[in-house]
């Protein structure tokens, strides 16, 4: 054999007889050769007439030897769809033995054969050699085929089991995961339709998802039970696959493959593809509906866990909104009671410094101290939910110390500690929110004087260390357990409490401290040598670059000029809290009436518009922000000032009031103080 360039054959009367005797033997010892071999093998002669087929290639090609010997090559592919690797179908002249004709080379190709009455398809590689006679003319062609059927089954399966396996893998919901599986059958194995159902507990099955499965065939599954005879109610019965090559029941489909869908919790449903009359299932494609199965089963399993942790992540969200929602609502219920308190204690005292001076100063202590639980409360709710902005300025730390040890004086002195203050030399500057920084210090502070026995020492200092500005607060009280240590900025953590409770709070305050820090990119930690030694609790903020100089917090001063100020009409449902207010509108000099619904305000508007209002948002029947809106509406009033007094502190509060109309928003209990600022400021650029 050679795989040199062929000339043409000779003319038959000029051929030697010597030379068919050798052309005899060679055919004669090639048919001995081919015979033990398990490739398939045709050999084809000069005139291009079949001269030999054997067994294997009888079984491949789907003929019988007496069909295709001494007849044309051509009859090898009758019925039969030749393509090339890619599903083009092969020229008649490009098929192997006509190539090598016109082109005299040997050849190796890869052909796909499909049954044109079955859809059957066949696999091979063919090699195509010249026999040459000893005048170098074409004797016969060898033909062998290898039939890699099963090999590119066996890729092909492989191949697309990996994608189904990634597909499945980014399925996030059962109905994915139903598509996905479905798909499988029909792309790799040309199944017609596919459907996931899922199992009842009647025995009966509900569709999940389907692909090409009309409407009616649905319709009509859904009114069968078990024992009607269809394969999928079989399968959820038994729990085994069903191969049906003969389905009389659907008029869609004539073969039918279901399969059980098993889950970590037993039988979860059933899978059925169908195919075209006359499929049948091989082993190989029985093992790929298996494996579909299997991983559909996984699959499932995985996408419930995901619909479980969803719903719990969405219930979680649930509760979070609600507890946010139940704060906020119990933050304005406690701020309304509170609201005419302060008030009347702070009425009390700008009518009289010399009277009840101890009692005042009781209730004083007892009211804030209930405020700030209350401010704990949301503070811890806003931080949760991430809705604390922070108003940033260079802040003089030396300044916003002394603001905090204020806010604590009160306390400090009712347990007669003594405090020590070190703020060091030179300007500390950081970059920062200056109130929620003096809220840190304060509740260090607050923090300190709680767990230290009355008559202790307290020290707050403040130095800076490289880059970053170190406040620590020192106390020689009870000491920190070791073991509380790691968990003592958690919320709601607090050290062991007497039956009495003395030392109180709810265990916010340092969870507080340790969020608002991390917001102006700082630590905080805590150290103790143990129970009775005391305490140290170190912040660290990032320093403000050299030079910057901050802003110094202004001196306020409390106005108590008793000069007429403007007309302010006061708008609350809780008559009390109406009425200490403008008692305490008319002690500063402002021209004040009342009114406890939105109605009646209005009238009085009506009547006379006053300068400014300020408004309770919780009115009976129309809520302060609608009466806002009327007011912005009516061109008699839309120069009013207009300021919200309400317990709703949140940002979306905020800016609910600000889309409304009203000039400014302040929180209940109000220091009438800063509502007297606050007016005589609107009223300035009035």
């Amino acid at each position: 054999m050679t795989s040199e360039s062929i000339e043409p054959p000779p003319p038959s009367g000029t051929v030697r007889p010597r030379a068919l005797e050798e052309l005899h033997a060679w055919r004669e010892r090639l048919r001995t050769i081919v015979e033990i071999v398990s490739d398939a093998v045709v050999i084809v002669d000069f005139s291009g007439a079949v001269s030999y087929v054997n067994a294997p290639a009888c079984m491949l090609l789907g003929v019988a030897p007496s069909e295709v010997l001494g007849r044309p090559l051509e009859l090898l592919y009758q019925n039969r769809l030749v393509l090339d690797e890619r599903g083009a179908p092969v020229p008649d002249d490009e098929l192997p033995v006509h190539a090598l004709l016109r082109d005299g080379h040997s050849a190796e190709v890869f052909l796909r054969l499909v049954d044109a009455s079955t859809g059957k398809e066949r696999s091979a590689v063919v090699r195509t050699t010249p026999l040459l006679d000893a005048q170098r003319g074409v004797a016969a062609i060898v033909m062998v085929l290898r039939d890699v059927t099963s090999e590119q089954r066996a890729r092909l399966f492989s191949t697309r089991l990996q994608e189904v396996t990634s597909s499945l893998s980014r399925a996030v919901t059962v109905e994915d995961v139903a598509h996905a599986s479905c798909r499988a059958g029909i792309e790799t194995l040309g199944a017609l339709s596919g459907a996931l159902w899922r199992s009842r507990g009647d025995g009966s099955l509900a569709l999940v998802a389907s692909i090409g499965v009309p409407l009616g065939s649905v319709e009509r599954f859904a009114r069968l039970k078990p024992g009607d005879g269809a394969p999928a109610l079989d399968v959820a019965a038994t729990g085994e696959p069903l191969w049906v090559e003969s389905h009389e029941g659907d008029r869609h489909v004539d073969a039918v493959a279901a399969l059980p869908v098993r889950g970590v919790e037993g039988a979860t449903g059933v899978i059925v593809f169908g195919h075209a009359p006359g499929h049948r299932f091989d082993a190989d494609e029985r093992a790929f509906y298996v494996n579909v199965s299997q991983q559909c089963a996984q699959a499932l399993d995985r996408a419930r866990l995901l619909d479980e942790a969803r719903l719990a992540a969405e219930a979680a969200k649930q509760a979070i909104r609600a507890k946010d929602e139940f704060l906020a609502m119990l933050g304005h219920e406690l701020r309304n009671p509170l609201a005419p308190i302060v008030t009347a204690l702070q009425l009390m005292k700008l009518h009289g410094e010399g009277l009840f001076q101890k009692e005042r100063a009781i209730l004083d202590r007892q009211v804030r101290h209930l405020g700030r639980l209350v401010d704990d409360l949301l503070d811890v709710a806003r931080i949760t939910a991430g809705r604390i902005d922070l108003e940033r300025q260079l802040v003089d730390v030396t300044s916003m110390i002394t603001q905090a040890i204020e806010t604590v004086t009160p306390l400090i002195e009712e347990r007669r500690h003594r405090l020590a203050v070190d703020l060091g030399p030179g300007p500390l500057v950081v970059d920062g929110d200056a109130d929620r920084l003096a809220q840190v210090v304060s509740n260090l502070l607050t923090n300190a004087a709680r767990y230290t026995d009355p008559g202790g020492h307290l020290q707050v200092s403040a130095a800076a260390h490289g880059d970053d500005v170190d406040i620590v607060v020192r106390d020689d009280g009870m000491g920190i357990p070791l073991a509380l240590l790691p968990h003592l900025f958690d919320a709601f953590t607090q050290g062991s409490q007497p039956l009495d409770r003395r030392t109180g709070g709810l265990g916010l305050g340092l969870a507080i401290v340790r969020s608002l820090v991390a917001l102006h990119g700082g630590t905080v930690e805590a150290s103790s040598d143990g129970p009775g030694r005391g305490s140290e609790l170190r912040v660290r903020l990032p320093r403000a670059a050299p030079g910057e100089a901050p802003v110094r917090p202004a001196v306020v001063t409390e106005s108590r000029t008793p000069a007429s100020r403007g007309h302010v009409l006061v708008v609350d449902d809780n008559v009390d809290a109406a009425d200490l207010l403008e008692l305490s509108l008319t002690a500063f000099g402002f021209r004040t009436e009342r009114a406890y619904d939105a109605a009646e305000a209005l009238e009085r508007m009506a009547r006379a518009a006053p300068h400014a209002a300020v408004l309770d948002i919780g009115l009976p029947g129309m809520d302060g922000l609608e009466l806002a809106r009327r007011i912005r509406a009516t061109p008699e009033l839309r120069d009013m000032r207009l300021v919200a007094l309400t317990g709703y502190s949140q940002p979306s509060d905020r800016a609910q009031t600000r889309e409304a109309g009203f000039d400014k928003h302040l929180v209940k209990p109000v220091d009438i103080y800063e509502l007297e600022r606050t007016l005589s400021r609107l009223l300035e650029r009035h």
